[in-house]
Order: C-alpha cells, then structure tokens, then sequence
C-alpha cells in the first residue's frame, strides 16, 4: 500500500500532519485580517516549518488565544515585528469546543524553552 500522506495535506499548519513536536515554525509575513467558517475575525499568516536546520513546507497558520499571547510575550505586539523571527512547536491535546473530543494542536513556546 502507499503512503497516504500526502492527501492528508493541507494549505494550513496541521498537528502531526506537515508540523510535529519539536519543529520551529518561521513567520513569513505580518499576516493579514481574515475570517474563518463561522465569520469570526482572525489573523492569517505565513509560516514556514523548519525540523532541524531543515525548511520542510510554508503553511499558514491562525493562531489561537493562547499562542497569540506567547508571540506577543516573545515578540510584541506589531505582527510586522515578527517577520523572521521563529517559535518552538509542540503538539498537545486540547479539548474541541464544538465537539468535545480532544484533539492534537499547535502549541507555541519561545524557542530555547523546553516544553517537551
């Protein structure tokens, strides 16, 4: 059988699908206002995954509460600031809020932290 991976893909930073614990995640852009499936305002923005010394794909990436708060921590709160810099990946389960099921997301840390 072949690997199905690749149909797994998607244009979004996905746990465990282009992204996994322990890579870095590059910000490409300052990302631009966007709106997800229910109209709920969120910032869009361009990434890049990096596993090792490594570019593997650019994606892009919604954050959530959570994360926004530890880029802000790491980098301030101009999005432009952010261009180049770079973020730790870990994959955690977090409980979806529409269905309840715990699923695998993208958790941001400093790099040079050890959430692992």
């Amino acid at each position: 059988m072949s690997d199905i991976t690749k149909h797994l893909d998607t244009p979004w930073l996905k746990a465990k699908v282009n992204v996994q614990n322990g890579d870095h995640i590059r910000f490409d852009d300052e990302g631009v206002d966007d709106t997800d499936q229910q109209g709920n305002s969120r910032l869009k923005l361009g990434v890049t995954v990096i596993r090792g010394q490594e570019e593997i794909t650019s994606k892009f990436f919604s954050p959530n509460r959570t994360n926004l708060k530890e880029i802000v921590k790491c980098y301030g709160t101009e999005s432009a600031d952010w261009v180049g810099k770079e973020m730790l990946v870990a994959i955690e389960k977090v409980r979806n809020p529409q269905t309840g099921e715990k699923v695998d997301s993208v958790a941001l840390y400093a790099p040079g932290s050890n959430p692992l």
